[in-house]
């Protein structure tokens, strides 16, 4: 299973389903969720590459508001927090006033295997 699959469906089921890869291009309505891997880093030794590594996946929280935004990404945390294998590295709160919209950006560094 790929670090995306695997976050897939662990989020999948958030924001009424409004989870999208890459980007929002189908959001219809606020909060959505769009994820992506931000870089790979396998795992290497003098031998070689051992087929697994670490995928670092960045989930954007989007809403029209502050609060909906915070209550989405705690509920993101909450549920990746459960499974083994992923953990997150940082968390961003950031505004876009000209586009009226809260996004908070988190990243999750994901153990998969080959």
């Amino acid at each position: 299973m790929t670090a995306e699959e695997y976050l897939y469906d662990i989020i999948g089921d958030l924001a009424d389903g409004n989870v999208y890869p890459l980007h929002a291009y189908q959001a219809g309505s606020f909060p959505y969720i769009v994820y992506s891997r931000a870089s790979t880093s396998p795992i290497t030794g003098l031998c070689g590459d051992y087929g697994s590594g670490f995928a670092r996946m960045q989930v954007d929280i989007v809403s029209n508001t502050y609060e909906s935004a915070r209550s989405l990404a705690s509920q993101v945390r909450s549920a990746c927090s459960s499974y083994k294998g992923i953990l997150i590295q940082n968390q961003n709160d950031i505004s876009e006033p000209e586009r009226n919209i809260y996004r908070i950006v988190q990243d999750y560094s994901i153990f998969e295997e080959d």
